[in-house]
């Protein structure tokens, strides 16, 4: 990852035109259910956060989530409990961001980074998935799986070459995860 600021930006905006999804949705259900086995729960001593897978091994998420480089793990919603072991191997504490790898490549279908995002245009609308409501990750039972994946919908208010301003709800354990 060569030029991390660039790479982020790309991904904030991502997705929204992919696979014949409307520029504009009103209905978010379908962008939900073909990204939501996509997203990660990371597990670091930076807490729980969200992430995006973006190759078969690689995940995007935040710097402040994993840049203690202690041990991440990551999990899937379809396999509560089973944690993954995951190496940072890109780290931007400045833009916060991170590159964090899987041990072993992933049958999930990466979420695809569009060159189309630099239109991202004030008034579009956008939305967030990830983990904002998952209180004690490491008890036992592991977190309440009905209160990860959540979707929020909102509109693009600003646009500048360093912050996307917006009024969609991003909550502690979102942090990391993809905005659409």
């Amino acid at each position: 990852v060569s030029n991390m600021k660039n790479t982020f930006y790309f991904f904030i905006a991502s997705l929204v035109s992919i696979s014949g999804f409307a520029e504009t949705p009103n209905d978010w259900s379908k962008v939900y259910s073909d990204v939501k086995p996509s997203i990660p729960i990371i597990f670091s001593s930076g807490g729980l956060c969200s992430g995006a897978l973006i190759s078969d091994r690689q995940i995007l998420t935040a710097a402040h989530c994993v840049w203690h480089l202690r041990d991440v793990n990551v999990m899937w919603i379809e396999n509560p409990g089973k944690y993954e072991p995951a190496t940072t191997i890109a780290l931007d504490k400045e833009n916060d961001i991170a590159v964090i790898e899987l041990t072993k490549p992933t049958p999930r279908k990466p979420i695809k980074i569009l060159p189309e995002a630099e239109t991202l245009k004030e008034g579009q609308p956008l939305a967030t998935i990830g983990h904002p409501i998952t209180p004690e990750p490491f008890s036992n039972p592991p977190l309440e799986i009905n209160s990860t994946h959540l979707i929020s919908a909102g509109v693009d208010s600003k646009v500048t070459e360093r912050d996307l301003i917006t009024d969609v709800r991003v909550c502690p354990g979102n942090s990391g995860g993809p905005a659409f």
